[in-house]
């Protein structure tokens, strides 16, 4: 990996290692960037998952509220 980034950025050509996932929450970037969160799903069940690394007007964006069960915000389910 290392011959390759140096062959690519001496030809200017923007590149980068990829890591593998504890390589990846190892590096300071993912440290810096908190790019973990915990959310709660409806079932109160409670999970770690990544967030998007984003920031608007400096601000980290979180929520703690978990994806919905599949058809749980549609107007079938409110039926039911």
């Amino acid at each position: 990996t290392a011959q390759w980034l140096e062959v690519l950025e001496a030809a200017d050509i923007w590149c980068a290692k990829v890591h593998d996932w504890h390589e990846l929450q190892a590096t300071e970037a993912y440290q810096l960037l908190e790019f973990e969160q915990v959310v709660e799903v409806t079932s109160g069940e409670t999970y770690k998952t990544t967030r998007c690394p984003i920031r608007l007007d400096g601000k980290i964006l979180k929520s703690a509220a978990g994806a919905p069960s599949l058809g749980e915000h549609n107007c079938l389910a409110e039926l039911s």
